[in-house]
């Protein structure tokens, strides 16, 4: 398993995704992002703090750096937590991070244990909190309440969405060559979303956006 080489003087900045509930997409998103930012030259690490190590055992497939513990300095940490609230790691991300990233799709089941997440996450930080849909489904009529959903939720929601998509599954495998070019813009543009509405992260989408051709091909 590739580790990162720490060697720069820059303050490493932290991007937690989180969730109470498992099944969101949590760590296939971390993968994801991880993934685009490295096409474009953007230095990323992850850091795997789900037990079950999905992430870890993905990330060697894709050519993804992963470390042990959040460095002092380097490149951007993506961190996968736990699908546990209350687990202390998940904890831990949820106060500590730059940017905390509230992942869900639109199912009730799901969305219910989004409001209990998003509810912890208001008492234990006070930075930054974006919601990310995830896994839409476009001829599903849930997909046709985001806009109501997002409004119920104390955070803002990302207007890029990510739809259910079996080529993002099959990137876990083969890497950024498994995804379509609908798949990779699709994506592209949520993170650029995430990194313009997070000011903390503005210059990674700086550095994304210029080379933003470079994740259509």
């Amino acid at each position: 398993m590739p580790l990162c080489n720490i060697s720069t003087i820059l303050m490493s900045l932290t991007l937690a995704l989180i969730n109470g509930k498992g099944g969101v997409g949590k760590t296939t998103v971390s993968l994801l992002l991880a993934l685009a930012l490295q096409q474009v030259g953007r230095g990323v690490v992850l850091l795997d703090r789900d037990p079950q190590r999905s992430a870890t055992t993905f990330a060697e497939n894709m050519g993804l750096p992963v470390v042990e513990a959040q460095p002092a300095a380097g490149p951007l940490v993506i961190i996968d937590t736990p699908p546990n609230i209350h687990h202390p790691d998940t904890l831990l991300a949820m106060r500590t991070a730059n940017v905390v990233v509230l992942i869900t799709t639109p199912s009730p089941t799901d969305i219910g244990a989004t409001a209990a997440t998003a509810t912890i996450i208001a008492q234990e930080r006070s930075g930054r909190t974006v919601v990310l849909f995830n896994r839409i489904q476009a001829s599903n009529r849930f997909a046709d309440t985001l806009p109501a959903i997002a409004a119920k939720l104390p955070f803002p929601a990302l207007q890029r969405v990510l739809y259910q998509r079996t080529a993002y599954q099959v990137a876990q495998l083969e890497g950024w060559r498994a995804l379509p070019s609908v798949a990779r813009i699709e994506l592209a543009q949520m993170a650029l979303e995430l990194f313009t509405l997070a000011p903390e992260l503005s210059h990674i989408a700086n550095v994304a956006h210029s080379h933003s051709a470079n994740l259509a091909t």
